[in-house]
């Protein structure tokens, strides 16, 4: 069962080394683009929400994790898909909103 922190590494990681990883308007694709379901053998490519249940062990840590990163997002964002797949959401933005919740993560054990 991956922990919390390992949940985001992943994101950080996989966003950082290949951008393609990260995707807007759909919760995951496979390599050739067509729309998938996190959590199947298929995925390639993912949205913040989609990370979070793809990686996570169970619902309810994906559901925590989707709350704890809404709490990191810029001010003028609703909700983790209204900022993932806002036109001027990059994924640099993705990545620094993820170590936010990274820092987080480690000074709150």
């Amino acid at each position: 069962m991956p922990t919390n922190e390992q949940v985001i590494d992943l994101g950080i990681e996989l966003f950082e080394k290949n951008p393609k990883h990260w995707i807007k308007n759909a919760g995951a694709k496979t390599a050739d683009g067509k729309p998938t379901y996190p959590g199947k053998d298929d995925v390639a490519q993912v949205c913040l929400t989609g990370l979070c249940k793809h990686a996570s062990s169970t619902p309810y840590q994906a559901d925590y994790l989707i709350g704890l990163i809404k709490r990191f997002l810029p001010n003028n964002y609703r909700s983790v898909p209204e900022f993932n797949d806002a036109k001027k959401t990059t994924v640099e933005d993705v990545v620094h909103v993820l170590k936010s919740v990274k820092l987080h993560l480690k000074h709150s054990h």
